[in-house]
C-alpha cells in the first residue's frame, strides 16, 4: 500500500481548477516503448496535465530517455519494487484532481483525458473507455467494458476495466491505500474490486464507448504468465472477500460471484499442477455457494459429474480420458515432418 510520507517534488505548480490531471507512467526497463508513452501523455489536448513517470530500478537505457525529457515531465526514481509500489509513488506524488494510469509500453490517444473528463461532467461516473488491443503478432481487436449488473461490486468481478481504461479521483485511490504492493498481476481487478466496494462513497463506473488507449501486448509480459495471474486472481478474490465480510456487505449475489471465481481458480491451479491448492479453493468456493463449483465446466455431462463425484474426480478423470485419447490416436509422424510441397 502507499505511504503516507509523499516525496517532494519539481515540477509546475498546481492549477487551481478542479480538471488537472496527474498521468502516472511506471517503468521497469522498457528503453524501445518508453519515449512513445511519455510522448502520447504529453500530447494530450486536456492543457492541465502533469506526466509523472516513475522509473522502478531499470537497468536498461529507460533512465537515460526519461532524463531527455527535462522538466517537461516529473521523473522519480528507486529501486526495483515492482509496478504497482510505482504507481504508489506516481499518487504520492500527484497534484492533479485525477490519475490517468498508463503503462510504460502502451499509448493514449491525444484527446483521451479530455474525453474522459468531459464524460465525468455530464454524469459523474467514472469513465471506462474502449482500448485497442494489440497482440503479440500485430493483430489489433478492441476491448470493450459492459457493465452487466447494477451492483457496483459485482459489475467488477464480472469483468473489470483495464489499467489505462479508466479515469481514477485521486482522493480516491489513496483513501483506500492504492494499490497492493504484494500483486505481481491482476492490479486493475483488485484496485476496481477495493473501489467498488469504497470507503464512504462506492466508485461507479461506466463505459464510455470510444477507443481512447492502446495496450501493447509483448513476449515476456506479466499477461502472459498463466500461473502467475491465476495466483493473483486467488489473492484478489481473498482479499475482497475479507473486506466485505468485514463490513457486513457480503450479499447472497456477491457470495455466489467470488464462489465461481475461486472455482475457476481452482481448476486452473489444478491445471497447473497443484492439486492440494486446488482442493483447497474448490472447498472454499462450495462453503459460499454449493452451485459454484461446476461453474468452471462448460459442458452439461462435466458438470452432472461433478455433482455425483465432485470436482476433483471429476478433473481426473478428464485427465485420464484425455491421456487415453492421445494415445489411441497419436499424431502421425508423417503428418507433422511432411514437407511443404513447393509452390
Amino acid at each position: 500500500m502507499m505511504h503516507a510520507d509523499a516525496p517532494a517534488v519539481a515540477g509546475p505548480s498546481r492549477h487551481p481548477a478542479d480538471d488537472r490531471v496527474s498521468i502516472v507512467i511506471p517503468c521497469w526497463n522498457a528503453e524501445a516503448t518508453i519515449g512513445d508513452a511519455i510522448d502520447s501523455a504529453l500530447a494530450q489536448t486536456h492543457p492541465h496535465c502533469e506526466v509523472i513517470v516513475v522509473d522502478d530500478g531499470s537497468t536498461d537505457g529507460s533512465a537515460a530517455v526519461i532524463a531527455g525529457y527535462g522538466a517537461r515531465i516529473i521523473a522519480l526514481h528507486g529501486p526495483n519494487r515492482g509496478g504497482n509500489a510505482a504507481r504508489n509513488r506516481g499518487i504520492e506524488a500527484a497534484r492533479g484532481r485525477w490519475i490517468q494510469f498508463l503503462d510504460a509500453d502502451d499509448l493514449l490517444e491525444l484527446d483521451c483525458v479530455a474525453a474522459k473528463l468531459a464524460f465525468v461532467a455530464g454524469t459523474g461516473g467514472i469513465p471506462v473507455a474502449d482500448t485497442r488491443v494489440i497482440d503479440h503478432d500485430g493483430a489489433e481487436r478492441i476491448r470493450r467494458w459492459e457493465r452487466v449488473d447494477d451492483d457496483p461490486v459485482c459489475a467488477m468481478i464480472n469483468r473489470c476495466p483495464w489499467t489505462a481504461a479508466s479515469l481514477l479521483p485521486v482522493d480516491a485511490l489513496r483513501a483506500i491505500g492504492g494499490l497492493d504492493e504484494s500483486l505481481r498481476a491482476c492490479q486493475e481487478y483488485d484496485l476496481a474490486i477495493r473501489l467498488a466496494i469504497g470507503t464512504d462513497t462506492p466508485a461507479r463506473f461506466a463505459r464510455l464507448p470510444v477507443v481512447l488507449a492502446t495496450y501493447r501486448r509483448r513476449h515476456g509480459s506479466v499477461s502472459g504468465d498463466a500461473e502467475r495471474i491465476s495466483r493473483a486472481f486467488v489473492q484478489v478474490f481473498v482479499g475482497a472477500l475479507a473486506m466485505l465480510e468485514a463490513r457486513e456487505a457480503l450479499t447472497p449475489a456477491r457470495r455466489a460471484l467470488i464462489g465461481r471465481a475461486l472455482a475457476r481458480s481452482a481448476r486452473s491451479r489444478f491445471r497447473q499442477g497443484d492439486p492440494g491448492e486446488a482442493e483447497r479453493l474448490f472447498a472454499r468456493a462450495a462453503e459460499l455457494d454449493p452451485d459454484a463449483v461446476t461453474a468452471p465446466f462448460p459442458h452439461a455431462a462435466q458438470r452432472a459429474a461433478v455433482r455425483l463425484f465432485g470436482p476433483m474426480l471429476t478433473e481426473r478423470m478428464a485427465g485420464s480420458v484425455a491421456r487415453l485419447a492421445r494415445l489411441r490416436n497419436p499424431p502421425h509422424p508423417a503428418a507433422v515432418d511432411r514437407p511443404r510441397k513447393s509452390q
